[in-house]
């Protein structure tokens, strides 16, 4: 027999590896796409310049820059959301069994 939280946690983990299996064979639509303002645009094309000078001593350019930041966000950037969502359930999880652990009896 087991609690409702493993329960919960199991069903999520089954969702999760789902979802994960399944991203690789649907891009991400365009209304779930990540915006970014103009600032951190330039923030983010600037430090992917950055790495490219001071790891590899290659300079890059605006485009190859933005080609670069364009692939992270439709290709990498749901793997780092739904990491943040697990990641966020099981700090709930471990939350919700210290608070179970201040009951009275």
């Amino acid at each position: 027999m087991c609690t409702v939280v493993e329960l919960m946690s199991f069903i999520y983990q089954k969702i999760y590896i789902r979802n994960y299996n399944l991203k690789w064979r649907f891009k991400m639509s365009t209304k779930n796409k990540i915006k970014l303002t103009k600032e951190q645009r330039e923030d983010m094309l600037s430090a992917i310049k950055n790495y490219f000078i001071n790891e590899r001593d290659e300079e890059l350019g605006d485009l190859a820059s933005s080609k670069i930041l364009d692939f992270i966000i439709d290709e990498l950037s749901l793997d780092f959301y739904n990491q943040g969502v697990y990641d966020s359930y099981q700090y709930m999880n471990r939350s919700i069994d210290d608070l179970l652990s201040i009951q009275k009896y």
